[in-house]
């Protein structure tokens, strides 16, 4: 008598509860139509924050004209991320919680805000309008003589924004956002005094006279020689 087989289902249910496992998660977390069509990003490595509370965070970052709108760097507890072309954002895995995301992009005012981060949910993080920085800072650098310092580059950070002397020794930044900043040469070849202060919005700040001289050696040496100067 022929041996009757039974398929054996087990296979199929298994996969047939992780289909309606994943729905019911889906269901819990449903994700907002705005969201579609944005690079989804992570906030840590693969598993990183596995069997922790996390959620997603998304926005968009709006350029004051369309012709301006690009994509823009945004910082979020240090971490870094990359919007679209059209501003919008979407970051997953985050761990629940308050957040600090920021921007600091190179001729716009400062962009600091506190995000709550629900735990299991698409947390909006609304849209963030930039503003155009409309400060400036200038100065001029001199030898040890007295001498316009020609050509000399100068840096001023946080953006990083560099600018050579020109033939009187002045430089000048324009379009700079509020905020602590500080000037600096990129170069070992000179040395320059520590440059520090805080501009307030819209600002024009003349740092004045500013003395460089050249070293003679990429370490720092005592000795010290005359910064190349025009004559004036």
């Amino acid at each position: 008598m022929p041996t009757s087989r039974t398929a054996n289902p087990g296979p199929r249910r298994r996969w047939g509860w992780l289909a309606v496992a994943l729905l019911l998660l889906l269901a819990g977390c449903s994700r907002p139509a705005e969201t579609y069509g944005i690079r989804t990003q992570q906030y840590g490595r693969l598993f990183e924050h596995f069997g922790a509370d996390t959620g997603a965070m998304y926005g968009r970052i709006l350029f004051p004209s369309e012709y301006l709108q690009r994509s823009a760097l945004i910082s979020l507890d240090g971490k870094s991320f990359v919007s679209n072309l059209d501003g919008r954002f979407l970051i997953e895995d985050i761990p629940a919680g308050p957040h600090e995301m920021t921007l600091h992009l190179k001729g716009f005012e400062p962009v600091q805000r506190r995000i709550m981060v629900q735990a299991d949910r698409y947390n909006p993080a609304g849209e963030v309008h930039l503003i155009l920085a409309r400060g400036l800072v200038i100065g001029r650098t001199v030898d040890e003589k007295g001498r316009s310092a020609v050509d000399i580059p100068v840096r001023l950070t946080p953006t990083n924004e560099t600018v050579l002397t020109d033939k009187d020794g002045i430089f000048q930044f324009v379009g700079v956002n509020a905020g602590a900043h500080e000037l600096a040469i990129p170069d070992e070849r000179y040395f320059m005094p520590s440059q520090r202060f805080d501009l307030e919005r819209g600002e024009q700040r003349n740092l004045g006279i500013i003395s460089v001289s050249r070293v003679s050696r990429p370490s720092g040496s005592a000795t010290a020689e005359t910064a190349p100067s025009g004559q004036r």
